[in-house]
């Protein structure tokens, strides 16, 4: 997967049973960016964090990379 786009944030990386987790993080806290990849590559989740509190538009993905839904 591509990097993030942090900004002023530092770019965190983790990984889970689902595979990996990418987020920014200021003062302790989620702010910017998240997605979650598949171990295949395949990208599951995307949103946007404001000071750990979601914010904007998140998107749900299949494995298979199609769109499952959006809030």
């Amino acid at each position: 997967p591509p990097p993030l786009a942090c900004g002023d944030a530092a770019p965190k990386y983790g990984m889970t049973d689902r595979g990996l987790e990418m987020w920014c993080e200021a003062d302790g806290k989620a702010h910017g960016p998240y997605q979650a990849w598949t171990v295949g590559r395949k990208k599951l989740i995307e949103g946007k964090f404001d000071k750990n509190r979601p914010d904007g538009a998140w998107v749900w993905y299949y494995k298979d990379g199609q769109r499952r839904a959006q809030v």
